[in-house]
């Protein structure tokens, strides 16, 4: 499970947050079959049943992407973390967005609210865990990537950060503006003290064009929201 000694020491919320998060992404790629159940091992947490990928590549990817949402997210500046699955022909099937718009992590949180923020994180992983029921089922062996979607002048700070842009670099690009063929599926919320977020899916409808990769890997002017595209697909 991810752990940073400085967020966990110092910052419990963000920590939980993380954890959380990683937690989500690899029970999502469990239940859309993304990976053979054999590099899945099973484990609890918050005493719900959940999957863990064990593959060290995978494990090593996802981590880079918390370990470089961890700063705007505990500044508040994370806006969506989203989980895109993609077709075998390079088509964005489905996203699972994390919208994170209202957390705000600045002020520290009583041990009350750390409590009752656990009590919330189960409630959403128990949602999330069985979404699958919800929403249609998407081809076996899909890749998937990671988003992370800031403001422009998050992004400006975050560059000059040193420590931020040297340990990992991934592809930042304007954000585009998403097709209204879809249709969001509502998942669970979070609403504790500070820290208010909302997990949804997005859905592409079936007699629509589908957005293409090209929507996540060009920039485009105007605008400013800025994407992390992490460009590898696993």
């Amino acid at each position: 499970m991810f752990q940073n000694n400085k967020t966990s020491t110092s910052d419990p919320c963000t920590g939980r947050l993380l954890e959380f998060f990683e937690i989500c992404i690899n029970q999502l790629l469990y239940l859309n079959k993304s990976y053979p159940n054999g590099v899945f091992t099973k484990k609890q947490k918050y005493g719900v049943p959940i999957n863990s990928c064990d593959h060290p590549l995978l494990r090593d990817y996802v981590k880079k992407c918390l370990l470089t949402a961890q700063d705007l997210l505990k500044n508040g500046e994370l806006s969506k973390l989203v989980v895109v699955f993609i077709s075998q022909d390079g088509k964005p099937l489905r996203r699972i967005c994390f919208d994170l718009e209202r957390v705000q992590l600045q002020a520290a949180m009583c041990k009350d609210n750390l409590t009752r923020l656990e009590l919330q994180l189960r409630d959403a992983l128990l949602r999330l865990s069985v979404c699958d029921r919800q929403l249609p089922p998407i081809p076996e062996g899909c890749t998937f990537k990671i988003l992370l979607e800031t403001s422009e002048d998050s992004y400006l700070k975050m560059c000059q950060s040193c420590s931020t842009k040297d340990q990992y670099e991934f592809l930042w690009v304007q954000s585009k503006e998403r097709s209204h063929e879809n249709y969001l599926v509502p998942i669970s919320s979070v609403e504790c003290a500070n820290c208010d977020f909302q997990i949804f899916a997005q859905e592409e409808k079936k007699d629509s064009d589908m957005l293409s990769t090209s929507d996540f890997t060009n920039i485009e002017a105007g605008g400013s929201t800025v994407l992390s595209d992490v460009s590898e697909e696993y």
